[in-house]
Formats: C-alpha cells, structure tokens, sequence
C-alpha cells in the first residue's frame, strides 16, 4: 500500500494545489462541519526538505495512533528521507 493510499483510508486528501517539487507533499482532512465554526478543523500533515509538521487549525493536542505514525513512515520511505 502508498502512502497516498494510508493517507486516504485516515481520511486524508493529498493537496496538489500548494506543493513544489516532488518532495513537498501535503495531505489535509477536515473534521467537523462548516455550518458550526467551533466544531470545523482541519488536519494538515505536511512533508517538505526531509522534516514533516502535523497541525491542526486551532493548534491543539492532536492524537496520534499507529496507522498515522506508519502512513508516515511510509511517507518518508517513500521519499527516500530514510536512507539519509
């Protein structure tokens, strides 16, 4: 399975509109509805110049489990930032 593929069964989308080059990707979800501000989020997981950040808008504690840590890790294979 890609990265692409981990990433979208966490219910992430890769966003193509903002990335330079093939190693600056972005995926993002979003989480609650937009009728009601204080339950809208958006997670953003961000891979670029070997690092990756993961945030959300609000800035909050984000939980994190296995399938996310290897979505990532499979990210970074991917990208070859392991064998550096």
């Amino acid at each position: 399975m890609t990265a692409v593929e981990m990433f979208k069964e966490l219910g992430f989308r890769k966003n193509t509109s903002i990335c330079y080059g093939v190693d600056h990707i972005v995926y993002e979800k979003a989480i609650g509805s937009e009728d009601d501000d204080r339950e809208f989020d958006i997670f953003t997981v961000e891979f670029k110049e070997g690092i990756f950040t993961y945030h959300n808008t609000w800035n909050s504690a984000i939980k994190t489990d296995k399938a996310m840590l290897r979505a990532i890790n499979k990210q970074f294979e991917e990208l070859g930032w392991l064998d550096e």
